[in-house]
């Protein structure tokens, strides 16, 4: 692992700390198992895995809590979870860098966004 990711993960995981504080602690929280459910379904159904809108309304099915600090966490640890194939990684990477915008949620670090195309670039 090079620095960047380290130093990236370090501040993923401090941010996410504090965004799952916030959280309210009786509602369900997404893991990657779950992440690995929703892309074994969309595999099975024929449906984009980076289909932002099935994609939560699987979780909300589900009944866990999609408010956009978790969405966004949430699939962050996608991008560090070697469980997870190499290319569904890339492809929640490049989501994460097309959905920041639209999901009106401002990026904590610019390191951080530089670190996560660092990722997708290294495992493309």
């Amino acid at each position: 692992m090079n620095k960047q990711t380290i130093l990236w993960v370090v501040l993923m995981s401090f941010w996410g700390n504090k965004l799952l504080a916030q959280e309210n602690a009786n509602k369900k929280s997404f893991d990657d198992l779950t992440i690995q459910q929703w892309i074994h379904q969309s595999r099975f159904q024929a449906v984009p895995v980076l289909d932002s809108q099935a994609f939560f309304t699987f979780y909300e099915q589900l009944g866990y809590s999609v408010s956009p600090a978790r969405k966004m966490f949430s699939l962050f640890r996608v991008l560090w979870n070697p469980q997870i194939a190499a290319k569904d990684r890339v492809r929640f990477g490049i989501y994460l860098n097309e959905t920041y915008a639209q999901e009106n949620i401002p990026v904590p670090n610019e390191l951080i966004r530089t670190a996560i195309q660092n990722l997708i670039n290294t495992t493309k």
